[in-house]
């Protein structure tokens, strides 16, 4: 890898291109992600991982051709049913077919995630991102969610976790950048109708992801009242009418959530070690 990565920026210190150097953040995320998964020779992290076997086991249940709101455990409600149901219409609602797919989801999301902040940073307006610097943004993207931030061992890396563990996850990240580049472009009615889709979409993949978009969201409504900034009013009616569309859409999976886990009780299965 690192004689590789000489001979990219090399190239790159002569063709002067920053889709160059897009592509390499592009191939040192797949080169991670074939330097894991080609060794074992099966599915990343099956068998040691709950996490792992959980997951791939809501798939297999709508992919055999269940309701996506069932799991394997008989009676309990799915948290996270949009997964299920993409994987099982990507997979033709086969079983055995989800387990020669399942990790190339992984592929996907590290190839889409920096993608998607390229993509979605560009405004299309002076004083926005240039290609550069957007390709670095992707670059450094991937870097940060490489550290190993996890207090229970320095291996513990959050880009394992994320992208090669938990793919339904990643997809978050991925639709984050492409609601915000929605968002910046909201001129209407419509444009705000179209923000609020996009956000719930984002609630049914991973329900965290859209309720910190929500958080940051508020902050720069309230941001832009506390310094009164010209267009602070409709920076607030933006806000609110996106989060209104949003939460319309996706309160029935939000009371679900409250009726199926009860994560405000104290429990074992709810605590970090």
């Amino acid at each position: 890898f690192p004689l590789l990565a000489l001979l990219w920026l090399a190239a790159l210190v002569r063709l002067r291109r920053p889709w160059w150097l897009l592509l390499g953040v592009l191939a040192a995320n797949a080169w991670a992600w074939g330097a894991t998964n080609y060794p074992l020779q099966r599915l990343y992290g099956l068998g040691p991982s709950h996490d792992r076997i959980g997951n791939l086991g809501l798939c297999q249940v709508v992919a055999a051709g269940n309701s996506p709101l069932h799991t394997t455990q008989l009676g309990q409600l799915h948290f996270e049913p949009f997964w299920g149901l993409l994987v099982a219409l990507v997979s033709g609602f086969d079983p055995d077919r989800v387990l020669l797919l399942y990790p190339f989801f992984s592929l996907v999301m590290v190839i889409a995630f920096p993608l998607a902040l390229f993509f979605g940073l560009e405004t299309g307006e002076t004083g926005g991102f240039s290609p550069w610097e957007r390709a670095l943004v992707a670059g450094f993207a991937t870097l940060l969610s490489s550290s190993a931030l996890d207090y229970l061992g320095p291996y513990r890396v959050p880009w394992a976790k994320m992208f090669l563990l938990k793919p339904n996850h990643a997809l978050g990240l991925v639709l984050l950048p492409l609601f915000l580049a929605v968002f910046v472009r909201i001129r209407g009615l419509r444009g705000r109708l179209g923000a609020g889709l996009l956000l719930q979409l984002l609630g049914w993949a991973f329900v965290l992801h859209m309720a910190y978009v929500c958080v940051g969201l508020l902050v720069f409504a309230g941001l832009s009242l506390v310094t009164r900034h010209p267009e602070a009013r409709r920076d607030q009616r933006d806000v609110l009418t996106v989060m209104g569309v949003n939460l319309l859409v996706v309160s029935p999976y939000l009371a679900m959530l409250l009726v199926g886990y009860p994560f405000l009780v104290r429990s074992t299965n709810y605590a970090l070690p």
